[in-house]
């Protein structure tokens, strides 16, 4: 049903953006070619976030390329950044889709402000939600790092755009604001010394038969420090 909704909202696109087209308004052609940009534009921003923020993380996992490529990043401050795309595409998606009337084949035409209202509303809704953002998060999600390799162009618009327009600026008061209100604790996870008893290498058996015969087997005291990984107690 959802597939069937938005099929008819695209097809009374088309027809909308033909008929204006045929009475001489080019300009909605440019309208259509502005929008179908930004789709594509807002699709690798959005999958672009979700392989970066996964992928950050654990950076120096990577292998060397895109390892030297994130340790050179602020985390905070490209995420931010890419902000700018988003909110801009979104804009001009929703400036072009607004029509004077829209053209609804075996319907006719309609230029009342409300149907014309809702018509704008929900088509660039569920395009943007559909194509330009659930489906790029989910890919990014599956395999980040194919995703990031086909979306890191980004990266150099979203450092200019940070040098020349830093329109996320006002946020660093909010954030400020936001640690006043709630503060957060910063503690480094550490790994207090902890004695682990292990049996020795060549000590008895210690299987239930053999260690009713002979007794509990030998163990010495190894000390697990906070970079050092002694005993897994898991096996592995």
């Amino acid at each position: 049903m959802l597939w069937v909704a938005w099929g008819t909202l695209f097809v009374a696109y088309l027809a909308t953006i033909a008929g204006h087209c045929a009475e001489g308004e080019l300009h909605y052609l440019g309208f259509a070619i502005s929008s179908i940009t930004c789709c594509a534009l807002l699709f690798f921003a959005e999958g672009f976030e979700i392989s970066f923020a996964m992928m950050f993380p654990q950076r120096n996992l990577m292998n060397s390329e895109i390892c030297r490529c994130l340790q050179t990043l602020d985390a905070e401050h490209i995420l931010a950044q890419r902000q700018i795309i988003v909110v801009a595409t979104i804009t001009i998606l929703s400036l072009s889709s607004v029509f004077d009337w829209i053209l609804i084949p075996g319907l006719g035409r309609f230029s009342s402000p409300v149907v014309l209202s809702w018509f704008s509303g929900l088509f660039v809704t569920t395009t943007c939600l559909w194509f330009c953002q659930v489906l790029p998060k989910r890919l990014a999600a599956r395999n980040p790092e194919q995703f990031w390799r086909l979306s890191q162009w980004l990266l150099k618009p979203i450092v200019i755009a940070g040098k020349f327009a830093d329109f996320p600026a006002p946020a660093d008061n909010l954030v400020k604001l936001w640690d006043i209100l709630f503060p957060s604790a910063h503690h480094e996870t550490t790994f207090p010394n902890a004695r682990i008893r292990v049996a020795r290498l060549w000590s008895p058996c210690d299987c239930p038969v053999c260690a009713a015969n002979h007794g509990e087997p030998e163990t010495d005291s190894i000390s697990a420090t906070d970079n050092e990984i002694i005993v897994d107690y898991l096996g592995t």
